[in-house]
Order: C-alpha cells, then sequence, then structure tokens
C-alpha cells in the first residue's frame, strides 16, 4: 500500500552494511496488492511506491500512492524518505514507513519484509504499524532490484 517517487536524496543508516541492494543508483518503482487493516476497517488496494537505490547499496522509498477504489485513493503515505536497510539475502527492513486513512494514521514505523530477488519481489506479511494497523501483500519492483552479499 505504498508508492514510491524517485529522485530524492537517500540518507541510509548503515553504509557498511553487509548485504547490498542492486543495481546501486537506481530510481524503481514498486507495485502491487496489498491489504492495510486499522481496527476493524480492512483495505484492499493496489500500492505504487516510488524510490531510489544509494551508491552505497541502500534504499528508500520516496514517494507512495494507493489506487482500488475512493477509500484507498484518499490513504496518504507520510515522512519520506522510508530508508531501506537489506538484512540478508531474502530480507530487508523499512524504516519511518506511516500511512494516514480517514479512521487515523498507521506508523511511523519500522517493520520487515522478505525479498526475492529473482522475481523482484517485496512481500509483507502482516507487518504491524504502531495506531492498530498492519499492512499485508507482494509488490514487484521495476527495474527488478536484487540483494547481494558483500
Amino acid at each position: 500500500m505504498i508508492a514510491l517517487a524517485a529522485g530524492a536524496t537517500l540518507d541510509t543508516e548503515d553504509t557498511d552494511a553487509a548485504f547490498r541492494l542492486t543495481p546501486v543508483s537506481t530510481n524503481f518503482t514498486a507495485t502491487g496488492s496489498t491489504t492495510l487493516k486499522q481496527g476493524s476497517m480492512t483495505l484492499p488496494c493496489t500500492a505504487h511506491f516510488s524510490g531510489a537505490t544509494d551508491a552505497a547499496g541502500g534504499g528508500a522509498v520516496t514517494g507512495a500512492n494507493f489506487s482500488g477504489g475512493s477509500i484507498c485513493s484518499s490513504l496518504g503515505a507520510r515522512g519520506f524518505p522510508w530508508t531501506i536497510t537489506a538484512d540478508s539475502l531474502t530480507q530487508v527492513t523499512i524504516r519511518n514507513v506511516t500511512v494516514a486513512s480517514l479512521a487515523g494514521t498507521c506508523g511511523p514505523s519500522t517493520v520487515t519484509a522478505t525479498y526475492d530477488s529473482a522475481a523482484g519481489t517485496l512481500t509483507f506479511n502482516d507487518a504491524q504499524l504502531s495506531g492498530g494497523c498492519s499492512v499485508s501483500g507482494t509488490l514487484t519492483t521495476s527495474p527488478p532490484i536484487t540483494i547481494a552479499s558483500p
């Protein structure tokens, strides 16, 4: 449920991380079906993220929007950039994730997601956000982003 906007300056927390996002210094998009749960509300939407990898192999989501109906369109992603760090060949951590809905704000929170480099997909499985929210879904990156070891 998060869309990314490319072109922002990135500030990653650990430029000496053992795992890196590749290709470096590349703008990307990530799109896919997601579900935001907030209290008793469940919102299935399509998320559109924009972001970029930096020269050190970190990354950031720099913009997001949602489609799939008027309620999805009313969701607002906030707090950019959301920094992305590769934790392993199959997991990333995304910091500062914030989504505002008509029912209130989810986040800012740090979430982990699984990453499939072969498919270029990021999967959230009931990732918890402050504000009583969670997000699930799978986004496909374009161009495909991969995780490399040192």
